[in-house]
């Protein structure tokens, strides 16, 4: 029998796993649900809202063919069927989607005394599936769209109103600049959705906060907007690569200690020693690694407003002068400071005589 426990677990496990799952079309979302009577099988293309595949029990059986179940005898031969309708779509590599089912077995003692492995319904389809042909990549994207039930976990429809804000902590992106060549590292701070409520429902709308930098002292912030995800970070990557600029860095570190407001947001940054790090919470810590820092002490002191904070530690960078550039402009000339002198070489004492009292022959 579920329980509210057991209800509540599975939801758990359910958005635990939806939020690092995303599926394109090169690489859809293998998406598994049971019920009591069946088992689906959908391939989904997150991006564009399309299922491209799927099998299931219910499908008509063929008259040489037995009634399929929720059992695991029944998993292997949809895990099989799925697999060959991907393969006939020409899909070759999935992200797993095991929903809040258990990815489990157990080993227990048999009628002899043996121990036997005793395979969940989920394990043996995953390992048909696999078998026919298809591969599981590895989980590696934060899906900032899955937002979390409620707390009572009656409520799992999005929220009213500007939304839940995700942070991904996806890996960075390389891209590779049209005009310079140069590689450049891009990465999503954060992605908010918002909903408008129309006659016909409510409309979602997506924007997505990117900064991008060559690890080399140029570094941008974009903030794209749009109906789709994957269409807000490619504005969003477009815009950070169009407002790029050049930072006055000092080897790994910044020259001088620098405070920055944007409205609520105040940013403090300092000067660190070689192999200290970096420093900082995630969002101020997206731009100093974009713009290739790697000992720098930060402190956010005002608002956690993601956008705000970005944006107080680009002025902050901008504030950055290194000291050729003062002087130069007070109409000064940095004196260079010669060498210290070499120490003098110690005089060389006297050798003692072996014997104390009497003078060496």
């Amino acid at each position: 029998m579920r329980t509210d426990k057991k209800i509540q677990l599975e939801k758990k496990r359910h958005w635990r796993v939806r939020r690092k799952v995303i599926g394109t079309k090169d690489r859809p979302r293998m998406s598994v649900a049971f019920t009591n009577q069946h088992i689906y099988v959908q391939f989904i293309d997150d991006a564009a809202g399309m299922t491209l595949a799927a099998a299931s029990t219910r499908a008509k059986p063929a008259p040489d063919q037995a009634k399929l179940a929720a059992n695991v005898a029944s998993a292997k031969v949809i895990g099989q069927r799925a697999a060959e309708a991907a393969l006939a779509r020409q899909i070759q590599q999935v992200v797993f989607d095991r929903g809040g089912a258990r990815y489990h077995w157990s080993q227990s003692k048999g009628k002899d005394g043996k121990p036997v492995v005793v395979r969940g319904k989920l394990a043996e389809l995953a390992d048909a599936a696999r078998a026919a042909g298809l591969k599981f990549s590895r989980l590696t994207v934060e899906n900032p769209v899955a937002h979390p039930p409620s707390v009572g976990g009656e409520e799992t429809r999005g929220p009213r109103g500007r939304g839940r804000r995700g942070r991904p902590a996806a890996e960075p992106e390389l891209n590779i600049d049209a005009q310079t060549g140069e590689e450049l590292t891009e990465k999503v701070v954060f992605i908010n959705r918002s909903s408008k409520v129309v006659k016909g429902g409510r409309r979602f709308s997506f924007s997505a906060l990117i900064v991008t930098g060559d690890k080399k002292g140029r570094v941008g912030v974009g903030m794209g907007k749009a109906g789709e995800v994957a269409d807000a970070i490619r504005k969003g990557g477009e815009m950070s690569r169009a407002a790029m600029e050049s930072m006055a860095l000092k080897q790994t570190t910044i020259p001088h200690e620098v405070t920055a407001h944007f409205d609520g947001a105040l940013v403090l940054l300092r000067p660190a020693s070689p192999g200290t790090g970096i420093i900082a919470g995630k969002t101020v810590r997206a731009v100093l690694e974009s713009v290739g820092l790697k000992d720098v002490l930060s402190k956010s002191l005002g608002s956690n407003n993601p956008a705000n904070v970005v944006k107080a530690t680009l002025g902050a960078l901008r504030q950055l002068r290194q000291r050729e550039a003062i002087y130069k402009s007070r109409g000064l000339e940095v004196k260079k400071s010669a060498p210290p002198p070499a120490p003098a070489a110690p005089a060389s004492a006297p050798l003692a005589s072996p014997n104390p009292g009497t003078n060496p022959a």
